[in-house]
């Protein structure tokens, strides 16, 4: 029971740790270019979203997130929470993935890591669609691994092409672990 206690204090205060650094000055930096021009197209209508960005370098599904995310207010500390919200998922597919792969330990390591790696942080205190990316990526590995263990459950298929789907919609290089996999 001890080790079972400690294992979820372990991981909560991973997790809350993880959190509060990325939420500690989230609204203090202005908001730059890439930021702006994220902002902007996610601002307009959907029809005008996917036009946009089908000429564009990056996929839409960002862009339409932030998008229905901004109807609900668009300070700077706002439109960035949802960047905090998938690096703080991505902290937690990290355990998960050390864990399936290694062990316990190495997942909880794996997180801790995470949760204090300056570039994941300050990429999570951004609007823009890295975290989101890589919380898509950690995934695909995860239901890639779960699925090539030998599962015939149609459920964890069906997830290993929408994960996928979404990673491809959110940015082009998903295409590179996909082929990889």
């Amino acid at each position: 029971m001890q080790s079972k206690q400690t294992f979820f204090l372990s991981i909560g205060g991973i997790l809350l740790s993880g959190t509060a650094i990325r939420l500690y000055h989230l609204e203090t930096q202005s908001v730059w270019f890439d930021e702006a021009a994220r902002l902007i197209i996610a601002r307009a209508d959907l029809g005008t979203i996917l036009r946009t960005t089908g000429g564009d370098t990056l996929p839409p599904l960002y862009h339409i997130t932030l998008h229905f995310w901004q109807m609900l207010g668009t300070q700077d500390f706002w439109t960035r929470l949802p960047s905090v919200f998938v690096s703080v998922l991505f902290i937690a597919a990290m355990y998960q993935l050390g864990r399936m792969l290694l062990s316990r330990r190495v997942g909880i390591f794996a997180a801790g890591i995470t949760a204090i790696l300056p570039y994941l942080v300050y990429h999570s205190q951004q609007a823009n669609l890295y975290s989101q990316f890589t919380l898509l990526s950690a995934l695909q590995i995860i239901i890639f691994w779960k699925v090539h263990q030998g599962t015939k459950r149609r459920i964890d298929w069906l997830a290993y092409i929408a994960i996928n789907l979404a990673a491809l919609y959110t940015h082009y290089f998903a295409a590179f672990l996909l082929l990889s996999t």
